[in-house]
C-alpha cells in the first residue's frame, strides 16, 4: 500500500470531486438541504455557482466537491501504517469541513476502490506472487 499511496489519494480526491463518500453516498448536506444558507434562493445561487466552476458529470447538481479554490485538496495527506491508511488535512478548516460532511469523505469506496484494486493492487500482488514462486500467470 505504502507503494501506491500517492495513487490512492488521486482516487480519493477524484472520488470527492465527483461528490461521493466511501459509502458511495453523494457528500451531503448537498447546497440546497445546508442551513448555513439564509434563503433557498441564497443556496440555489451557490449551488449554481459551483456547478459553473467545477463542471462534472459524474456529480449531481447541488451535491458538494469540496473543492473551491483546490487549498483543501492540495492539504490533504495519507499515511499507510501497518494494515491502517490515514487520510487527513493540514487545511485550517479541516476540522470543520469532516464535522459537516463526516470522515466519510477519506476513503475509497464503489467504483473507485475497485478500480484501484485492479488497477495498482492487483499487479503489485502479481509481481510478488511471481517473484516469490516463479510462476506466470495473467492479469
Amino acid at each position: 500500500m505504502d507503494q501506491s499511496k500517492d495513487e490512492l489519494l488521486e482516487r480519493n480526491k477524484n472520488q470527492m470531486y465527483d461528490g461521493k463518500t466511501r459509502t458511495g453516498e453523494d457528500i451531503s448536506p448537498s447546497y440546497l438541504e445546508d442551513p448555513y444558507f439564509k434563503s433557498p434562493e441564497a443556496a440555489q445561487r451557490y449551488s449554481d455557482w459551483k456547478d459553473d466552476i467545477t463542471p462534472n458529470s459524474n456529480r449531481k447538481p447541488g451535491v458538494p466537491n469540496l473543492y473551491i479554490n483546490g487549498a483543501f485538496y492540495r492539504s490533504l495527506r495519507i499515511e499507510v501504517s501497518g494494515e491502517v491508511i490515514i487520510t487527513d488535512s493540514s487545511f485550517p478548516e479541516a476540522a470543520d469541513i469532516e464535522r459537516k460532511f463526516t470522515t466519510k469523505i477519506f476513503g475509497l469506496g464503489g467504483r473507485y476502490k475497485a478500480d484501484f484494486l485492479s488497477d495498482f493492487l492487483k499487479p503489485v500482488f502479481r509481481e510478488h506472487i511471481m517473484a516469490a514462486t516463479g510462476l506466470n500467470f495473467p492479469l
